[in-house]
């Protein structure tokens, strides 16, 4: 039953275990037997993909994940309240967006699965996030370049903010190449907010 749904959660496998079953599961129950019969929970490799696995890739993400710098981070970003900052980043999406992307099999057993028709048109999301949640919210046909972000922020987020060191004051980026915004706006000595970089 499981490779029928190797692709659902702990949680969706117990519930389709008591439908056809009757058999009350909790989840920590069935990870645990699942782990006895040899089954991992593992990303899907999907076939177009298999023969493109890039080790620079995986090389810039370790060096992406530094635990120390990541720490560092941290403790600079303790610097400010909660209520300053404002996460702001883009992320794309598509139809293919919500593609199968882990699964169950036994261990060393690769988990294929073909890839379905054209992804169809590329959306961006331009979401400015608070501990009140999202301030700001715009969605764009394509991918986002750096006047249509720079826009973004002037139009849109910026006169949500206020001056440092007031609420939604601190505007938290990483380094993408489109967030370089040389606005007067973001300037701490024209009363506008401070940019803080992943």
């Amino acid at each position: 039953m499981v490779f029928a749904f190797r692709d659902k959660t702990l949680a969706v496998l117990c519930e389709k275990i008591f439908e056809k079953y009757k058999l009350q599961l909790n989840p920590a129950q069935l990870s645990k037997w699942l782990k006895k019969q040899g089954l991992v929970w593992k990303k899907v490799r999907h076939n177009a993909l298999v023969s493109s696995t890039n080790p620079l890739k995986f090389a810039q993400e370790a060096r992406e994940r530094d635990e120390v710098l990541r720490n560092a981070w941290m403790r600079r970003l303790g610097q400010f309240c909660a209520e300053q900052l404002v996460f702001l980043d883009e992320s794309g999406f598509n139809p293919r967006t919500g593609d199968v992307t882990h699964g169950w099999a036994k261990k060393g057993e690769v988990i294929r699965q073909k890839v379905p028709g054209p992804k169809g048109e590329n959306y961006s999301l331009l979401p400015a996030m608070t501990v009140d949640g999202y301030i700001a919210c715009n969605v764009h046909q394509g991918a986002v370049n750096m006047e249509m972000f720079r826009d973004f922020v002037e139009d849109s987020l910026l006169p949500l903010c206020t001056p440092y060191p007031g609420p939604r004051s601190v505007i938290v980026l990483d380094n993408a190449a489109i967030h370089n915004v040389q606005s007067p706006l973001f300037n701490v000595a024209n009363g506008g907010c401070r940019t803080f970089n992943l």
